[in-house]
């Protein structure tokens, strides 16, 4: 192989094998420079001076070859459009042929804390930290070849896989690309997430009690109780409990009492319009004892948009056994612990 020693110039046409050195006697490519002074405080310069031109110069380029390297001293002329259409800066660029366009030369960041290619686990990963140094375990933040992201984690399962906390101060955006409002709720749609409006939870109503009704063996009539619920808008089951018992006569083992209760829309009225269904609720005091329990639930719809007073109200009861006539002790009312009326929202 033939070598060609130039001094400062290279002139004249060298062979197709040739390799050219500048300032050494045994070049070691096609191109060999090599400083004068390599070393020391001389003040001369060194280096290889690439061609200056500006942004229009290199727009009005043809024919470029591909990987022709120039350094761009003016971006301000010309346009950003073309060939130069990455040319927004002063720097070094070079031409590449297939995408008629000129690249900026970008020094990049070849630390560590750089992204590495991980092929074997098919990912690229953030090397080490900014330091340089080694990353602690649980700090990994790779990108997965099928596009999963993984935070403090190396195998991401999903688009984003967060193995610890996380902090957002923006608005969370649902399948629909809609912000969620004051009281709804993120809820699965099918296959995605949708900002879903909470119903806040209707609470219980409790019945207000009177005195109750003393009801003669052979009274029978609608009798009010004094007793009363007010229900708001919507559908109510009325869960009723109450004491049945008689001042002193106690009935005998073949006597018994058996009373109906119902919900009215006046005080010792026929019974409401507004019940849905059955609408008594009914229970026996039977002999020997005194005492016996009325039991029942009520459903009532009240759709009038606005809060509704409703009355117990004595139905009928019957009297069994011979020759036996009791009274009922204060029906309905507020006397007895054993009393308590409650209406829950069934909607």
């Amino acid at each position: 192989m033939k070598k060609v020693i130039l001094g400062l110039f290279v002139l004249g046409t060298v062979g197709l094998y040739a390799q050219v050195g500048i300032d050494t006697t045994s070049p070691e490519a096609s191109l060999d420079i090599v400083a004068k002074n390599p070393t020391g405080s001389n003040t001369s310069v060194e280096g290889l001076l690439i061609p200056r031109v500006d942004r229009l110069r290199a727009q009005s380029m043809v024919d470029v070859p591909n990987s022709t390297l120039i350094y761009v001293n003016n971006s301000a002329t010309g346009t950003l459009t073309g060939q130069t259409s990455n040319m927004d800066a002063v720097g070094f660029y070079y031409y590449d042929a297939p995408s008629l366009k000129w690249v900026k030369l970008i020094a990049g960041d070849l630390s560590n804390d750089a992204f590495i290619d991980n092929p074997v686990n098919t990912r690229v990963e953030l090397g080490s930290k900014s330091t340089g140094t080694p990353r602690d375990p649980n700090t990994e933040f790779v990108i997965k070849d099928d596009g999963n992201v993984g935070i403090k984690t190396a195998t991401p399962s999903q688009a984003l896989h967060v193995a610890g906390n996380a902090k957002l101060d923006g608005n969370i955006f649902d399948g629909t690309n809609t912000i969620g409002a004051t009281g709804e709720v993120l809820s699965i749609d099918g296959t995605k997430l949708k900002w879903i409006k909470t119903t806040a939870a209707t609470p219980a109503v409790f019945a207000i009690f009177g005195d109750g009704y003393k009801v003669a063996w052979n009274d029978n009539n609608r009798n009010p109780t004094g007793t009363v619920i007010v229900l708001p808008p919507g559908k109510w089951i009325v869960l009723t409990n109450l004491l049945l018992t008689t001042p002193t006569n106690a009935p005998g083992t073949d006597q018994s009492i058996w009373v109906s209760m119902t919900w009215s829309n006046t005080s010792g009225g026929a019974k409401s319009s507004d019940i849905v269904g059955q609408y008594l609720v009914s229970g026996a005091l039977t002999g020997p004892s005194r005492f016996g329990m009325l039991t029942g639930s009520i459903v009532i719809n009240n759709d009038t948009g606005a809060n509704k007073t409703y009355y117990l109200t004595k139905d009928k009861h019957v009297v069994y056994g011979s020759g036996y006539k009791p009274n009922i002790d204060r029906l309905g009312g507020r006397n007895f612990s054993e009393n308590n009326i409650v209406a829950i929202p069934a909607n």
